[in-house]
């Protein structure tokens, strides 16, 4: 009896070892888990910030780029200001030679009139700023304003650039409260997958190309009424400068990230004040 007790004993013993082993060896299979968790979760965190501050830095670059485009139209068309003053400023009447007098006093030779060019202004009663208009080339030619929408009544209808996507970053400033920062979007990110095509919003004319190791390749189209519309992050392009395009055609397709996945990033300015692009886009 005595030696059944022991064995009793010793097998109940082995079994509450047994169970707290395997509860000890759950408790750690769950501790190294919740590790494996907060170090994804981190390492998101880290890969998160990289991308907005990425993002951040192509927004500014492409603000630079509209900025240079409007100080370059802005110069062309001083020069053409100033070119039409001194036209302008040329005499407008002819000047005669007095005839060249003989010693023989029945005799007076008269040399031919030089053919000199004059320049005749009309009398204009339009203000100076339309006489200025007059002379510059006009940014909205007809064939601008056939195959672009028109902006200012078009609010609400305007086809995405994507056929798919979700809206990734949304226009305006963003405060992120675990970084402690905040950040501006001009335009807005939309996530998609990468080789996505990317169509223009609205028929226009190409005016600017550019790439920047921060944004990719940089399409700008001109619009009437002063608009434009940027698309940037893109990669491989099928349109050049000074096409005039239709709404929906192809401008080119989404770049890759490192991480997978694209994103593009799209803006629309009138003049040099940026628009909230939704405001455009079909719901």
């Amino acid at each position: 009896m005595i030696l059944a007790e022991q064995r009793a004993v010793e097998a109940e013993n082995e079994r509450q070892r047994k169970i707290f082993e395997a509860k000890r060896l759950e408790a750690k299979r769950r501790e190294a888990k919740r590790i494996e968790r907060e170090r994804r979760e981190s390492r998101r965190i880290e890969a998160e910030r990289l991308r907005e501050k990425r993002l951040e830095a192509q927004r500014l670059e492409a603000k630079r780029a509209v900025v240079k485009q409007e100080k370059t139209v802005r110069h062309q068309q001083e020069i053409t200001t100033k070119e039409r003053g001194r036209v302008e400023k040329l005499p407008l009447k002819t000047q005669e030679k007095e005839p060249v007098k003989t010693p023989e006093p029945s005799i007076v030779k008269t040399p031919e009139k030089p053919q000199l060019r004059t320049v005749e202004r009309a009398p204009s009663k339009t203000s100076p700023e339309k006489q200025s208009e007059a002379v510059m080339p006009k940014v909205d030619s007809p064939e601008l304003e056939r195959v672009s929408a028109d902006f200012d009544n078009a609010v609400g209808s305007l086809p995405w650039p994507v056929r798919s996507g979700v809206i990734a970053q949304k226009f305006g400033s963003v405060e992120d409260k675990d970084l402690k920062i905040v950040t501006t979007n001009n335009g807005i990110d939309f996530s998609v997958p990468s080789s996505t095509q990317v169509r223009a919003v609205s028929g226009g004319k190409v005016v600017q190309i550019a790439f920047l190791p921060t944004f990719g390749n940089i399409v700008i189209i001109r619009h009437p009424k002063s608009y434009l519309t940027v698309y940037a992050n893109l990669g491989q392009l099928h349109v050049a400068k000074d096409d005039l395009i239709k709404s929906q055609q192809l401008i080119g397709v989404s770049g890759k990230m490192a991480e997978g996945g694209a994103v593009v990033h799209f803006e629309i300015w009138k003049g040099r004040v940026k628009q909230n692009p939704q405001k455009w886009l079909r719901r």
